[in-house]
Protein backbone atom coordinates (compact mmCIF):
# COMPACT_ATOMS: atom_id res chain seq x y z
CA UNK A 1 0.00 0.00 0.00
CA UNK A 2 2.80 2.42 0.89
CA UNK A 3 4.63 1.71 -2.35
CA UNK A 4 1.49 2.31 -4.40
CA UNK A 5 0.78 5.57 -2.60
CA UNK A 6 4.39 6.72 -2.99
CA UNK A 7 4.46 5.91 -6.71
CA UNK A 8 1.14 7.63 -7.36
CA UNK A 9 2.32 10.77 -5.55
CA UNK A 10 5.60 10.71 -7.47
CA UNK A 11 3.82 10.44 -10.84
CA UNK A 12 1.33 13.15 -9.86
CA UNK A 13 4.08 15.56 -8.85
CA UNK A 14 5.89 15.05 -12.17
CA UNK A 15 2.78 15.97 -14.14
CA UNK A 16 1.62 18.72 -11.80
CA UNK A 17 4.89 20.64 -11.76
CA UNK A 18 5.96 20.18 -15.37
CA UNK A 19 6.07 23.35 -17.46
CA UNK A 20 3.81 23.51 -20.48
CA UNK A 21 4.96 25.29 -23.64
CA UNK A 22 2.28 26.53 -26.04
CA UNK A 23 2.80 28.39 -29.30
CA UNK A 24 -0.12 30.55 -30.45
CA UNK A 25 -0.05 33.16 -33.22
CA UNK A 26 3.72 33.69 -33.19
CA UNK A 27 3.85 33.95 -29.39
CA UNK A 28 5.35 31.47 -26.95
CA UNK A 29 3.60 30.85 -23.64
CA UNK A 30 5.11 28.94 -20.73
CA UNK A 31 2.50 28.11 -18.10
CA UNK A 32 0.11 30.64 -19.73
CA UNK A 33 2.62 33.51 -19.45
CA UNK A 34 3.90 35.12 -22.67
CA UNK A 35 7.67 34.69 -22.73
CA UNK A 36 8.93 35.00 -26.31
CA UNK A 37 7.86 35.79 -29.85
CA UNK A 38 8.61 33.21 -32.51
CA UNK A 39 9.01 33.29 -36.29
CA UNK A 40 8.53 29.80 -37.73
CA UNK A 41 9.65 28.45 -41.08
CA UNK A 42 9.44 24.64 -41.33
CA UNK A 43 12.20 23.30 -39.06
CA UNK A 44 13.76 26.74 -38.49
CA UNK A 45 12.65 29.42 -36.06
CA UNK A 46 13.84 32.63 -34.44
CA UNK A 47 13.03 33.49 -30.83
CA UNK A 48 12.64 37.14 -29.89
CA UNK A 49 12.05 38.71 -26.50
CA UNK A 50 8.83 40.57 -25.71
CA UNK A 51 10.27 43.74 -27.28
CA UNK A 52 10.93 41.85 -30.56
CA UNK A 53 14.73 41.81 -30.18
CA UNK A 54 16.00 38.61 -31.82
CA UNK A 55 17.87 36.54 -29.22
CA UNK A 56 18.07 32.93 -30.51
CA UNK A 57 18.16 31.40 -33.97
CA UNK A 58 17.32 27.70 -34.32
CA UNK A 59 18.09 25.92 -37.58
CA UNK A 60 16.79 22.42 -38.21
CA UNK A 61 18.51 19.90 -40.45
CA UNK A 62 17.19 16.47 -41.33
CA UNK A 63 18.89 13.15 -41.86
CA UNK A 64 17.62 9.65 -42.46
CA UNK A 65 17.98 6.61 -40.25
CA UNK A 66 17.27 3.16 -41.73
CA UNK A 67 14.27 1.23 -40.43
CA UNK A 68 14.98 -2.39 -39.67
CA UNK A 69 12.77 -3.86 -41.08
CA UNK A 70 10.19 -1.53 -42.72
CA UNK A 71 6.86 -1.80 -40.95
CA UNK A 72 4.51 -1.65 -43.96
CA UNK A 73 5.03 -2.72 -47.57
CA UNK A 74 5.86 0.05 -50.06
CA UNK A 75 6.91 2.50 -47.38
CA UNK A 76 10.14 4.38 -47.09
CA UNK A 77 12.89 2.28 -45.50
CA UNK A 78 14.08 5.33 -43.52
CA UNK A 79 12.99 7.44 -40.55
CA UNK A 80 13.56 11.18 -40.88
CA UNK A 81 15.18 12.75 -37.81
CA UNK A 82 15.72 16.44 -37.08
CA UNK A 83 18.83 17.95 -35.54
CA UNK A 84 18.66 21.55 -34.34
CA UNK A 85 21.51 24.05 -34.21
CA UNK A 86 20.69 26.58 -31.48
CA UNK A 87 22.63 29.83 -31.98
CA UNK A 88 22.62 32.58 -29.34
CA UNK A 89 22.79 35.66 -31.54
CA UNK A 90 24.50 38.23 -29.29
CA UNK A 91 27.27 35.89 -28.12
CA UNK A 92 27.51 33.88 -31.38
CA UNK A 93 27.69 30.60 -29.41
CA UNK A 94 25.85 27.51 -30.58
CA UNK A 95 24.65 24.11 -29.46
CA UNK A 96 23.64 21.10 -31.57
CA UNK A 97 20.80 18.99 -30.16
CA UNK A 98 18.05 16.57 -31.10
CA UNK A 99 15.54 17.94 -28.58
CA UNK A 100 12.14 18.94 -29.96
CA UNK A 101 11.44 22.59 -30.70
CA UNK A 102 9.23 22.96 -27.62
CA UNK A 103 11.84 21.28 -25.42
CA UNK A 104 14.48 23.69 -26.70
CA UNK A 105 12.29 26.67 -25.83
CA UNK A 106 11.39 25.22 -22.43
CA UNK A 107 15.03 24.53 -21.55
CA UNK A 108 16.14 28.01 -22.65
CA UNK A 109 13.46 29.48 -20.39
CA UNK A 110 14.21 27.09 -17.52
CA UNK A 111 17.92 27.87 -17.70
CA UNK A 112 17.21 31.54 -17.04
CA UNK A 113 19.57 32.66 -19.79
CA UNK A 114 17.69 35.86 -20.63
CA UNK A 115 16.36 38.51 -18.26
CA UNK A 116 13.24 40.59 -18.92
CA UNK A 117 15.22 43.03 -21.09
CA UNK A 118 16.63 40.28 -23.34
CA UNK A 119 20.15 40.49 -21.89
CA UNK A 120 21.95 37.16 -21.79
CA UNK A 121 24.05 35.71 -18.97
CA UNK A 122 27.16 34.23 -20.63
CA UNK A 123 27.77 31.68 -17.88
CA UNK A 124 24.21 30.35 -18.27
CA UNK A 125 24.68 30.10 -22.04
CA UNK A 126 27.84 28.06 -21.48
CA UNK A 127 25.99 25.85 -19.00
CA UNK A 128 23.13 25.35 -21.49
CA UNK A 129 25.60 24.38 -24.22
CA UNK A 130 27.45 21.95 -21.95
CA UNK A 131 24.19 20.42 -20.78
CA UNK A 132 22.27 20.01 -24.05
CA UNK A 133 24.78 20.09 -26.92
CA UNK A 134 25.74 16.81 -28.58
CA UNK A 135 28.70 17.16 -30.93
CA UNK A 136 28.20 13.61 -32.26
CA UNK A 137 25.03 14.83 -33.95
CA UNK A 138 27.02 17.42 -35.88
CA UNK A 139 29.09 14.59 -37.35
CA UNK A 140 25.90 12.93 -38.65
CA UNK A 141 25.07 16.09 -40.57
CA UNK A 142 28.50 16.23 -42.16
CA UNK A 143 28.25 12.69 -43.60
Amino acid sequence: MRKTLFLSMLVFSCFAFGQKVKIKKDKVFVDDKEIYHIENNDFNFILSDIKNNEIVSVLGSTFQVPKTPPIYPNESPYWTRVIYTVRFLKSNKEAVTDLSDKDIIKNIYKSGIFDDNGNADESKIDLFINKYSNEDLKLKLLK
